[in-house]
């Protein structure tokens, strides 16, 4: 009683500047928490009987987002299979599976099984293409020039490399100044070089004679590499090769009076028919053991090497 009698005896102005204080801190809203509403908004998309997901959107209650989900990562994976580029196949399969996931998840019993492994899957996909694009980044920036002139005008981009097989090929080549009178070729020698010419021309002859030339991005030694790759005895492919620079085989080659020589071809840098020398050419060279031993490793270079040369032949 004499707490209420004194309160009773307070001033009317304080006893309403109380209750609009009061009435102040009552309109202004609480702050929320949040950490608490993140964790309930993650709780909710994590419920694998989110209506979000498993609501029907049709109305004959057949389709849902997490069953459509389920038809779009079986279309994606069939284009997956139509895609010729692996870079663009891995980033389909990823999304398949990807979708493939929501459909497993978002079920009354999530499927756990599939779950794990294609989240495995998926991890490798990442690794891949990760992988993949920073080699195609890499050819992108440094092929020079030269080898993109080689890529277009040289017909391998038209004749089925890709940009990442040929960067991956000539990357592993030794690119070689060959002058004027550098045989490539010659009788009854081992073959064991790929050489593409890039720059320049050669020739190749017969006893002293002119039967063709070789122009700028032609191969020479495509015919042994192939015998060298089917062979599976490791015998040496033999065949009218020799690398000798000596003028004086322009017009009276060394074999021209071995008759067990004559039926086999040489291949000249260089003029021939005249007795001065040329500027050379420049040609991109492969050892066949190590080309072999890559190409083993790399079949998708592996093929589209074999239907370049084979296209030279």
């Amino acid at each position: 009683r004499e707490m209420h009698h004194h309160q009773s005896k307070r001033p009317m102005w304080f006893v309403t500047a109380q209750k609009k204080k009061q009435k102040l801190s009552n309109s202004v809203p609480k702050k929320k928490d949040n950490k608490n509403d993140k964790t309930s908004l993650m709780n909710s998309i994590l419920d694998p009987t989110n209506p979000l997901m498993t609501k029907p959107i049709t109305t004959d209650n057949s389709l849902s987002i997490a069953v459509l989900s389920g038809h779009t990562a079986f279309i994606l994976t069939g284009l997956a299979y139509a895609t010729s580029d692996v870079l663009h196949l891995r980033l389909l399969a990823m999304g398949g599976i990807s979708l493939s996931m929501l459909f497993q998840y978002y079920r009354p019993q999530p499927l756990s099984i599939p779950l794990r492994w294609n989240s495995l899957f998926l991890a490798v996909n990442v690794i891949m293409v990760t992988q993949l694009y920073l080699e195609r980044k890499e050819a992108e920036e440094f092929m020079g020039e030269e080898l993109e002139d080689l890529f277009t005008v040289g017909l391998f981009e038209k004749r089925g490399f890709g940009r990442l097989e040929f960067w991956r090929l000539f990357r592993m080549a030794r690119r070689e100044e060959l002058e004027s009178g550098f045989y490539i070729k010659r009788v009854g020698e081992e073959v064991n070089k790929l050489y593409i010419i890039t720059k320049g021309s050669a020739t190749i002859e017969r006893n002293g004679l002119k039967l063709q030339s070789i122009s700028t991005y032609d191969t020479c030694g495509e015919l042994e590499l192939i015998s060298h790759i089917d062979d599976d005895d490791g015998t040496t492919t033999i065949a009218s090769v020799n690398v000798v620079v000596d003028e004086t085989m322009h017009t009276q080659p060394d074999n021209a009076d071995n008759d067990s020589d004559s039926s086999d071809d040489d291949v000249v840098i260089g003029d021939v028919s005249s007795s001065s020398s040329s500027s050379g050419a420049i040609a991109y060279v492969w050892d066949f053991e190590e080309l072999t031993t890559f190409l083993a490793k790399q079949p998708s270079v592996k093929n589209a090497l074999l239907a370049y040369v084979s296209h030279e032949l």
